[in-house]
Parts: structure tokens; sequence; C-alpha cells
């Protein structure tokens, strides 16, 4: 039995080699474009993650294409399976990369938009894979766009600082609502708020504090640290 080394090229020409090799190249270069954008803003997913991606996209289209033409040509062979469902399994697998960027600190929720473009990176993987050139391209120029100006917007907006705080209401001789009232006072609102019944330490009030006001975390902190009945607070930026 004889192995043919490259089935392929009885199929294609060497002109048709060539576009699909720009194809993969032009993915490559639009997802640099968008992890490059990523990398700047010290995402987990950057530079090397969506280039690798919008390849990967770029080659299982290509696949998807034209990987069965040697079997379709063959007289008396008729294809049943759908060539398609490779393009459908690039999008569902395509799920564990997105979870895997996206992690909850406390009350925040971090790596949304990183997942997105990954999301939309295999997408455009894909388009220059089916040899859509001019969908590709304008598809990668709107998702930089999209990032700049919501990056603009971001940074003119209020930001907000979240965190953990415990009080001994005994300890300090208060009551919840004076608690929440002070709160409330220095620009912050509580919520989730658990209560514990110590023997010790009497009653003691744990709760999330969120601040959205034009200060920064660590003005935040200097305010948190000037409350004596606070005994103990954690606070982060929600980024």
């Amino acid at each position: 039995m004889q192995f043919d080394l490259s089935p392929m090229l009885k199929y294609f020409t060497l002109i048709d080699c060539v576009d699909l090799g720009l194809r993969v190249i032009l993915s490559a270069i639009c997802g640099a474009i968008i992890g490059l954008e990523r990398e700047k803003r010290y995402k987990n997913a950057g530079l090397r993650t969506h280039i690798i991606v919008a390849i990967a996209g770029a080659i299982l289209m290509i696949v998807s294409k034209y990987g069965f033409i040697d079997v379709t040509t063959i007289d008396g062979v008729r294809l049943t399976s759908d060539s398609g469902r490779v393009a459908a399994a690039v999008i569902q697998s395509i799920g564990f990369l997105g979870a895997g960027v996206i992690y909850v600190r406390k009350e925040s929720i971090i790596g949304l938009t990183t997942a997105a473009g990954l999301w939309a990176t295999v997408g455009i993987g894909m388009c220059f894979g089916a040899g859509m050139y001019v969908l590709g391209t304008c598809t990668t120029a709107i998702i930089i766009i999209v990032q700049i100006l919501l990056r603009i917007h971001h940074q003119h907006m209020p930001v907000q600082t979240v965190g953990i705080i415990t009080c001994s209401l005994s300890k300090h001789n208060m009551k919840f609502n004076d608690l929440a009232a002070k709160i409330k006072e220095i620009g912050g609102t509580l919520r989730d708020v658990s209560f514990q019944r110590d023997e010790v330490k009497g009653n003691i009030v744990k709760a999330n504090v969120t601040f959205s006001d034009s200060m920064s975390t660590l003005e935040h902190v200097d305010i948190l640290k000037s409350l004596k009945f606070i005994d103990y607070f954690e606070v982060y930026p929600s980024t």
C-alpha cells in the first residue's frame, strides 16, 4: 500500500496554497493587534494567546471548508457528514479559554472583556480562514476602536472600591443602624451583611462595603483607618 504524503497538492494550485497561507498570516496579524491592546493593560490573555487563537480559528475554518475535498471528489463516494460541524466545534471549544481568564475576586468579576475578545478573535480567524478578508479586517478595526473608546470612557467614570469590614457592635456600644449611618456618611454602602453572636466579643457584624466616588482606593483606606469602630477591613479596587 502506498502512502501519499501530500494528497492535497492534487487539488490545490500554488496560488491556492499561497492564498491559504495568506489567510493564516492575516488572522495572526489581526489577533496580534487585539492581543497587544490586552497585553498593554496587563491582562492574562495577551499577545501570544490571541495570536494562537486567531491562527487556530483560521486553520480550523480552512479544514472545515477544504479538508474533505479529497473524499468528495472520489467517484462513487458520497460524503454524508456535515463539514460545517468543524467550525461549530471551534465556537464551542473556545469556551474553556474564556472560562480560564474569568475569575471572581470578592464582589468583582474580572476578565469578561478579555474572554469576549478571545471569542471575537477566533471568529476573526475563521473569517480569514473562509476567505472573508474584508469582514475579518473590519471586525478587527471595530474591536480595537471599541476597546480604546470604552477605556477612555472608563477612565472618566468614578472609581468603584469594594471591600469587607468587620465591626464588634457590643465592643463599641453601637447598633447596626448606627454602623450603616456612619458608613453612609463617608460615601459607602453596606451589602451582604452577616451577623455573628460571640460570647466573648459580643455581636459582630461582617459586611461588604462599596464606594463609588472620585476618591482613590488609598483615600478610602485612610478613611476606614480613621474609623475606630471598624476592627478589621479589606479594600481593593473593582476593575
